[in-house]
């Protein structure tokens, strides 16, 4: 089997920096994208329409004569050929975002996207290769958020907030840091959610990738840590108001991982 993956580390760092301040805004819904979202969600993320409004120089889209079932050799000349013209794309191109990965079965490649609907399986075709042997996985409905944030002594004293009170909604990336105050180490990994709102006033995932590095961090009293986050906005056409991020951790004093929470603006 051929998989396209990151790859895959193991560190332990304790970093001493300041967050600078907390969050205390209060929650506003932002305004929603105009599209034709043929999924009928109140969801302007998740749209299935969603045009690139810039340029690109994309190679044509190759079709495969290959016989059925297909040789293993074929299926890499298939994958090869998603490569090199996804490749091609800009990096912040939206289909490029869209991809997550691919990998090869005994008879098809899979492509799993972050919105897996029938707009961004037919810019596959278009884009990337019109071979019959291509399947697709990944979320096609919006997923509800449903992580509680711990609330006790030990989550209280971990503070994580943006590095900035307010970033432009198209911020491709924004940066918080995440500061131990409790009396033990926390460890945590590069994973997080990021949420948004409806303008039904539901939080919902915001579409992002599902494989993660596999990096372990050891925060120890009194320490901080750094990191940022993807928003994707050419994918997800991010729009001004309030978010959320949450990001597990664990701790030596307890023994269920910990779900810290903290809002930032777009505006």
């Amino acid at each position: 089997m051929r998989i396209t993956l990151s790859p895959l580390l193991l560190v332990s760092v304790t970093i001493a920096s300041g967050c600078g301040h907390t969050n205390t805004a209060p929650v506003s819904t932002p305004s929603p994208v105009p599209s034709n979202d043929t999924l009928q969600s109140p969801l302007p993320h998740l749209s299935d329409s969603l045009i690139p409004t810039h340029k690109d120089t994309l190679p044509p889209p190759l079709t495969h004569a290959i016989s059925s079932p297909p040789t293993s050799e074929q299926l890499n000349r298939i994958s090869d050929t998603i490569s090199n013209h996804l490749q091609s794309l800009v990096p912040n191109h939206p289909l490029r975002q869209n991809i997550n990965s691919w990998y090869t079965t005994s008879d098809s490649i899979i492509i799993f996207l972050n919105i897996n609907t029938p707009y961004w399986q037919n810019q596959c075709r278009k884009y990337l290769s019109a071979s019959p042997y291509i399947a697709f996985q990944g979320p096609s409905q919006p997923e509800k958020i449903t992580i509680t944030p711990t609330t006790n002594p030990i989550a209280d004293s971990i503070i994580l907030c943006p590095d900035q009170l307010s970033y432009p909604a198209d911020s491709p990336t924004i940066s918080f840091t995440l500061t131990n105050n409790t009396h033990s180490t926390l460890t945590f990994g590069d994973p997080y959610t990021v949420a948004y709102r409806s303008t039904d006033g539901t939080w919902y995932k915001m579409p992002s990738g599902a494989i993660w590095n596999d990096i372990g961090y050891a925060l120890q009293t009194g320490g901080s840590h750094t990191f940022t986050i993807n928003l994707r906005p050419q994918l997800n056409h991010n729009t001004p108001g309030v978010y959320r991020l949450y990001k597990k951790v664990r701790s030596e004093d307890y023994s269920q991982p910990l779900w810290i929470m903290t809002e930032f603006h777009l505006h």
